[in-house]
């Protein structure tokens, strides 16, 4: 045979080895896309161990069951009008002179049942300038709060709708209490002012660059469906 013809014999296997070759690794990458669609994402979340459990999330009637048998924070019996601790916020209610018009986003940031309010004791202020879109935005502020059982307080221009039900659900599990707010920027301002806190943009959140510093303070925060007020300090909330 002649040369020539063993050279296009050599081409032609070498062209159907490459041709079966790009076969297999376009299947194999298609069944490896495949997986990654309907795999969980390993993401790693800003703040957080990577080895860190994965959080147990609660339904909303496990939620309701745990809230109609648990007194809320501060309550001797939260079903009760003549409670002393309810009189000594109403008290402290009539003598406050700070309010500003927004109140709870959810019904189940609510801590007295009766009263409709939401009441946090000492908790950390965390203004965000923009608007939350992203539960994780703000999980790193939750979880240091958390770690150190104080309550938090989470204002905001808007947030998303699934945020503000995650974190309503999830309120009575959080030591101390957690409440969101949506406020006007005028607002956020006025309350920069009277907690000390600062406004922190969205790229700061999801850094994980927010400083303690940046928080701010109050000694009591109560906020019903429209309003929110910081009391004045006087008798302790304890019962």
């Amino acid at each position: 045979m002649e040369p020539w013809i063993w050279g296009l014999v050599l081409i032609a296997g070498l062209g159907l080895a490459l041709i079966g070759y790009g076969i297999l690794s376009d299947r194999t990458l298609h069944r490896a896309r495949q997986r990654a669609a309907v795999s969980p994402p390993t993401r790693e979340i800003p703040g957080l161990p990577p080895d860190l459990p994965a959080p147990t999330y609660l339904t909303a009637a496990a939620i309701a069951a745990e809230r109609n048998t648990a007194a809320a924070p501060g309550l001797t019996d939260p079903t009760d009008p003549t409670d002393p601790t309810v009189e000594s916020l109403q008290t402290r209610l009539d003598r406050a002179t700070q309010s500003w018009h927004g109140g709870w986003t959810d019904p189940g940031f609510v801590t007295h049942p009766d009263q409709g309010w939401s009441v946090l004791s000492a908790p950390a202020v965390l203004l965000c300038a923009e608007p939350v879109s992203d539960l994780r935005e703000l999980l790193p502020v939750i979880q240091s709060a958390a770690a150190v059982d104080r309550a938090l307080l989470v204002a905001t221009p808007e947030a998303a709708a699934e945020v503000v039900t995650t974190l309503a659900l999830n309120a009575g599990r959080h030591p101390g209490g957690l409440l969101m707010l949506q406020l006007d920027h005028d607002t956020l301002d006025e309350v920069a002012t009277a907690t000390g806190a600062e406004p922190v943009d969205s790229n700061w959140l999801r850094a994980d660059a927010v400083r303690t510093e940046q928080l701010g303070h109050c000694d009591l925060w109560l906020a019903d469906s429209t309003r929110s007020w910081i009391l004045p300090a006087g008798d302790s909330i304890e019962p």
